[in-house]
């Protein structure tokens, strides 16, 4: 599993904004308790949970978060949530 979270880490680190993301990994918003983060496919069933940085304002329109205006990302844990 490590060099699969080496890889996720360097295709965060790569990608511009988090539209890049789109289709990589099963880069997706998580809800409930979890609204405003994201997670990414590990190995199953572990998930790479991450959330932009910054002020709201800055990636948020209508209430939703503009992928490509998040350009910083904070990574949160590696985890089993399901």
């Amino acid at each position: 599993m490590s060099g699969l979270i080496f890889r996720r880490l360097a295709q965060l680190s790569a990608a511009p904004s988090l539209e890049t993301m789109r289709n990589i990994g099963r880069c997706h918003e998580l809800k409930g308790e979890r609204i405003s983060q994201f997670a990414l496919d590990l190995v199953p069933p572990h998930r790479l949970i991450f959330k932009p940085c910054g002020k709201e304002k800055d990636y948020l329109e209508g209430g939703s978060i503009v992928w490509k205006k998040v350009s910083e990302i904070e990574i949160i844990e590696i985890v089993d949530y399901h």
